[in-house]
This record gives C-alpha cells, sequence and structure tokens, in this order.
C-alpha cells in the first residue's frame, strides 16, 4: 500500500491523541517518507559506487586518449613551430640579400652619376673645343674666300680695263 502525505498526517494526528506530541515528533522524524521501495539500502549504494568507479575508470580511459591526442597535436605544433623558425631563418637571409642588393645598387647608382657626370664635363669640354675649333676654321675659311673674292675682284677688274683699253 502506498502511503501519501494525507495518509502520513493521519498517523502524525493519531500518535498525538496516543502518545503525545513531542513523541509523535519524534516517531514522525523516524518514519521515511516514502514507500519501502524508495529507500536506497547498504547494497544498492555499494553497486551505485562500484558502477560510478566503473564509469569514472572509463571517462579516465577516455581522458587519457585525450591526453595522449594532445601530445600528438602538442608535438605536430612543435614541427610546425621549428618549421616557420626556419621559414623565417630563409627570409632573414633573403632580407640580407636584399640588402646587400640595395647597397650593391646604391654603389652602382653612384658610380654611374659620377662617370655621367665625369662623361658630362668631357663632352662639354669637348664641345667647347669643337665650337672654338669650327670658329677658328670658319673665320680662317672666311678669310680665304674674303681674300680670293677680292683677288678676283682684282683680276676681273684689270680684265675689264685692259678690254676697254683694247677697243
Amino acid at each position: 500500500m502506498a502511503v501519501d502525505e494525507v495518509g502520513r498526517l493521519r498517523l502524525h494526528r493519531r500518535l498525538e491523541e496516543v502518545l503525545g506530541s513531542d513523541e509523535a515528533e519524534v516517531l514522525m522524524a523516524h518514519l521515511p517518507l516514502y514507500g519501502q521501495d524508495d529507500i536506497a539500502t547498504k547494497d544498492d549504494l555499494a553497486r551505485l559506487s562500484q558502477q560510478m568507479d566503473q564509469g569514472f575508470e572509463r571517462i579516465n580511459h577516455r581522458f587519457d586518449i585525450v591526453d595522449q591526442r594532445f601530445e600528438r597535436v602538442d608535438q605536430r605544433f612543435e614541427r610546425v613551430d621549428q618549421r616557420f623558425e626556419r621559414v623565417d631563418q630563409r627570409f632573414e637571409q633573403v632580407d640580407q640579400r636584399f640588402e646587400r642588393v640595395d647597397q650593391r645598387f646604391v654603389w652602382i647608382t653612384e658610380r654611374m652619376d659620377l662617370s655621367i657626370g665625369a662623361a658630362e664635363d668631357r663632352q662639354h669640354s669637348a664641345l667647347s673645343e669643337l665650337a672654338v675649333k669650327m670658329h677658328q676654321t670658319l673665320t680662317s675659311t672666311i678669310r680665304a674666300m674674303f681674300f680670293a673674292l677680292a683677288s678676283l675682284m682684282i683680276a676681273l677688274t684689270s680684265v675689264v680695263i685692259g678690254a676697254t683699253r683694247i677697243h
């Protein structure tokens, strides 16, 4: 027969009538709230403890497996980190090479600027010399032509005068 709250309340009132209020409270405090089937025994607790221990063993085993996996993942990350370090070293070497190439370009540019400046100076000097020589040559050519033309005019004048005298 299932015991409900109404039945417990009736029992409590009857116990108060028979035993008194304090004794009824003490006795009711020692009675289980529910039926006999709902009370756990030591065997029930031992089985529950064993089941919980087995469950915890399975959980611990799973944690061990997860720990092993994490260890492998950590090892993989360590290898990846080592690879990144090697890549960083290679980039550093490439950066150093680029720096040396940049320095060479600066050196070459400076030399070219000096060479171009020297070439421009030589070209300017050569052009100045050429201009002077052209001026001298042109002046002497014009003088020669002037004297040749003057001589020609004198010769023609002599021919004309000689021809007019002959006639």
